[in-house]
């Protein structure tokens, strides 16, 4: 469980605390590290399970800045969403889009039509279908630890 502070949608719980399962002796800081970020692609895709029941239909996610400096958590997150990530050459997207917005103000030019124009792609992370599958089956389990856990850091709830 990724929390560190309050968790986000859907819970916004602010009593809300981190964990990790099935920790050995045995474990190394490598695979611990693993864990945290496959706990915060996990949130990720208990997300987007919200929006897709709701309705949203969701083919590929589109990554920017830091978050693509690194391909293998790129491809992790592509393997747990189940979705491909296509990045972007963009470092500051918050800066991106302020200045998109300012050209549209500037210029009077449709916001979408800017939006929509080519940002330089670097690469699609593609899922591992393998991996996916796997991953599959263990956020089946992941769905389950919040409630689980919840008493402990919620006492009488």
């Amino acid at each position: 469980m990724p929390y560190f502070t309050a968790t986000g949608t859907p819970y916004f719980d602010t009593q809300a605390k981190g964990a990790i399962i099935g920790i050995q002796m045995t474990t190394s800081r490598v695979e611990i590290m693993k864990a945290l970020l496959e706990g915060v692609a996990m949130e990720m895709r208990l997300n987007l399970e919200l929006m897709e029941t709701s309705g949203m239909k969701i083919n590929k996610f589109i990554a920017t800045g830091g978050g693509i400096r690194n391909p293998k958590w790129t491809q992790l997150k592509a393997d747990i969403l189940n979705k491909p990530i296509e990045t972007k050459e963009i470092n500051e997207a918050g800066c991106f889009g302020a200045a998109m917005l300012a050209c549209a103000a500037v210029t009077g030019e449709d916001i979408h039509s800017l939006i929509l124009q080519d940002m330089g792609q670097t690469k699609i992370f593609y899922p591992d279908h393998y991996k996916a599958e796997i991953y599959s089956h263990k956020f089946e389990d992941y769905k389950k630890l919040y409630p689980a856990l919840k008493q402990f850091w919620n006492p009488g709830v």
